[in-house]
């Protein structure tokens, strides 16, 4: 089960645009593509805030604009480059995403965790404000955030990607069956994280 190539491909997200640098782009590609991307549909333009829109909202507005299959969003992965603050950089881009485009709730997210880009990123996700990893030192661990919403984080050097594919895998059959999909509200959670923690 751990290597999914021959399923049907799929739709990849970016919605903070590629990885930090060519080589973790490609690291973080050929892990995906075992999992099931399609090379040919990594949707990865990242779109600058201008003065009347964030980036993210340019990215929203680009795949609306794009009229994209909804059963290919409905399978789709979405990734996450940028993960500093994660409260804003993956909890509530995830919310914004899911509230403009309700497919995606059934959607695998994934956090791409690179220590060049945030080397704080593991104890962050483990700090119980905002949620907890299953297992610190798996090499590819499935975290649980402050929404009871679940995620697979991709370490950049992960040491299996066999084993990332298996948990993609069983990730997606929880959501499909509809066990990460609890929507709770987040004003009872406090988020505030002191800027050593960052």
């Amino acid at each position: 089960m751990g290597d999914i190539s021959n399923a049907p491909r799929r739709i990849t997200l970016f919605p903070h645009g590629p990885a930090l640098t060519p080589a973790a782009q490609q690291t973080l590609t050929g892990i995906l593509i075992r999992c099931g991307a399609d090379h040919s549909r990594l949707i990865d333009t990242c779109f600058p805030s201008t003065g009347r829109e964030t980036g993210l909202e340019r990215y929203i507005s680009y795949l609306t604009r794009t009229q994209l299959n909804t059963s290919d969003l409905a399978r789709a992965m979405i990734v996450f480059t940028k993960t500093n603050p994660p409260v804003m950089a993956i909890m509530q881009t995830r919310r914004q995403m899911a509230r403009s485009l309700p497919v995606l709730r059934t959607g695998v997210w994934i956090i791409f965790a690179d220590q060049a880009e945030n080397p704080f990123l593991l104890n962050n996700l483990d700090d119980p404000r905002l949620g907890e990893l299953d297992d610190m030192e798996s090499p590819a661990p499935i975290w649980r955030d402050a929404y009871d919403l679940e995620y697979l984080v991709i370490p950049r050097n992960c040491t299996s990607p066999e084993f990332a594919c298996s948990r993609f895998t069983d990730l997606e059959r929880r959501i499909q069956n509809g066990f990460s999909q609890t929507e709770i509200d987040s004003s009872r959670y406090q988020f505030t994280l002191s800027p050593g923690s960052r």
